[in-house]
């Protein structure tokens, strides 16, 4: 297990034409179900809008989120830390990486998220990075668990 208190961390942006994809395979056969398929990811992160990013070992991806980006907001589609990484901040250094770069684009306004009415922890990650509940959608997963939408509000640099 990594400890990101002895070791120097480095989030790279995922690289469309690398080694990457490999990693990324075995971070997606470990989420088994609970998130996108492999190609699924593949489909978003080849998309132009797209912006992932992604802590690693020498052997393996930690932790990965995703963001597909328009012209004035994004949608943040999932962070995943493995098991054995979570507890780390892995999550919190994404999102934060993640914000300081759409924090430089021209005119952008708002970061969006769904996230399940019954996920504390990632909750608690987003109000910690300032993120404002905005709405909810009932039945929203396959399972019927609603969601509950939150925005992250970029200052415009004329304010």
């Amino acid at each position: 297990m990594s400890n990101l208190a002895n070791k120097k961390v480095q989030v790279q942006s995922f690289d469309k034409n690398s080694r990457d994809f490999a990693l990324l395979e075995s971070v997606c056969s470990s989420w088994k179900d609970d998130f996108w398929s492999f190609a699924s990811v593949c489909e978003a992160i080849a998309l132009k809008s797209n912006k992932t990013f992604y802590i690693s070992n020498a052997k393996e991806i930690e932790g990965i989120i995703l963001a597909d980006v328009g012209g004035y907001s994004a949608e943040l589609l999932y962070v995943y830390v493995r098991k054995e990484y979570r507890g780390q901040k892995i999550s919190s250094l994404l999102l934060d990486k993640l914000i300081e770069d759409l924090t430089g684009l021209d005119e952008f306004e708002n970061l969006f998220l769904e996230v399940r009415t019954e996920n504390s922890a990632a909750i608690k990650l987003y109000e910690s990075h300032g993120f404002l509940k905005v709405g909810e959608r009932k039945n929203y997963y396959s399972n019927n668990e609603d969601a509950l939408v939150y925005s992250y509000e970029f200052k415009s640099k004329n304010q």
